[in-house]
């Protein structure tokens, strides 16, 4: 065998070790990992405190009236909901103040008419809502959020009290209907769980940060702080934004995965996929670096043993018998390593909500995230990325708007 050979299989080989050891690794979250669910019971029960929802809008008449019925039907008994239509030109206006008259005064509704030149659209709205909030802690959430159990709140609010957190950010179960949306989003978001995982966030010691706007609970005090939406007013991605603030102004940040509080339907489709991804890579890693290593990630661990198969397939359908021969080493290694990634995935899928036989389309949805992870770069390189009809430009590490 020559060297590049010997070279290919001793990558692959270590590939398996690596993809085997993580099994090591799964099972071990898996006894220490903490999920929030609809049993969750606090240690001491306490009195709870008022809460304000805040939940900005839009153009999201597909989805506010089932985010926000899921929300006035909540059980927290000092709850009030105040929904953010932010310059809506289509039926979300209508549906939230048809929704306002109708929830008993439990959901309050502001519309936003004009947008102030140095503020991207949902920070202003969000900002605009927290004014008229009282409560003691504020929780943010999203138009495409559905709160399937009605003590999704309050078992948030018992949770971040009897952790002590200042910042608790829940994340949410994907729901996918689509061909590409159950291809790409389990791998999406295992990426994004590579490089911010859970126990690193929830580490004090650590400066790994990161937050879910889809749930993030504030106390009062946290939230004023950091200065609220007045600091992330032209980030994009002001979840990870606020992450960053309270970690490191020294506050307790928080993120915890739920199995059946509440879900959300992300994206519909390829290109709505793929540009949602790309944004939130886009924010998520906001430095070329650090796109480039996860780009590096994901070839060197999940997408080069298929292509090491192919060519030694390919080698032994042309039937160069000479390179057939030489290749089909490493034809069976990839194979191994290709055994072994699967297997955890079998295994991962599952504990993202996910079923295990979807991630037999692994390697297209990786194939596919690496495309978007370079569209990310591009942005981030290049700039501006266009966002809900808004350019976006990266600047000083700051994700901003050009208008």
């Amino acid at each position: 065998m020559n060297t590049i050979l010997i070279i290919l299989i001793v990558y692959l080989i270590l590939n398996t070790i690596i993809w085997v050891v993580r099994h090591l690794s799964l099972s071990r979250s898996k006894r220490s990992a903490e999920v929030l669910d609809s049993k969750f019971n606090p240690v001491q029960p306490e009195p709870l405190p008022k809460l304000s929802v805040l939940v900005a809008a839009k153009n999201e008449e597909k989805n506010i009236e089932r985010c926000l019925r899921s929300l006035v039907a909540q059980d927290y008994p000092d709850l009030e909901i105040i929904a953010v239509n932010d310059r809506s030109t289509d039926r979300t206006e209508a549906i939230m103040d048809r929704l306002a008259a109708e929830s008993g005064g439990r959901l309050k509704v502001i519309h936003i008419r004009e947008l102030p030149s140095d503020w991207l659209g949902k920070p202003h709205a969000l900002f605009e809502g927290q004014k008229q909030a009282a409560g003691q802690y504020l929780m943010f959430t999203d138009a495409d959020c559905f709160f399937q159990c009605p003590d999704a709140l309050r078992i948030g609010v018992q949770f971040a009290r009897e952790k002590q957190v200042d910042l608790l950010s829940i994340m949410p179960v994907s729901e996918t209907s689509t061909f590409w949306e159950r291809v790409l989003q389990p791998v999406c978001s295992g990426i994004l769980i590579v490089w911010f995982r859970p126990e690193w966030v929830n580490d004090p010691g650590r400066k790994v940060a990161y937050a879910n706007g889809a749930y993030m609970l504030f106390t009062r005090e946290c939230y004023d702080r950091v200065g609220g939406h007045t600091v992330v007013r032209e980030y994009l991605m002001e979840d990870l934004a606020f992450s960053r603030l309270v970690k490191g102004g020294g506050m307790r940040l928080y993120v915890v995965p739920n199995r059946d509080l509440y879900r959300v339907r992300m994206y519909e489709g390829f290109k709505a996929t793929f540009n949602g991804w790309s944004r939130i890579f886009y924010g998520a890693f906001a430095r070329a670096s650090m796109i480039v290593g996860a780009l590096a990630m994901l070839t060197i661990m999940s997408l080069l043993p298929y292509l090491v198969l192919l060519v030694a397939l390919g080698a032994a359908i042309i039937k160069n018998w000479d390179m057939a021969t030489r290749s089909w080493h490493a034809f069976a290694w990839s194979g191994v390593a290709i055994l072994a990634q699967q297997s955890v995935l079998f295994r991962f899928y599952p504990a993202m909500g996910t079923r295990w036989y979807r991630a037999l389309a692994y390697p297209l949805g990786a194939g596919v995230a690496f495309f978007i992870l370079l569209n990310s770069l591009k942005k981030i390189l290049g700039g501006p990325i266009v966002w809900r009809g808004t350019p976006i430009v990266h600047k000083d590490g700051k994700l901003s708007s050009t208008r």
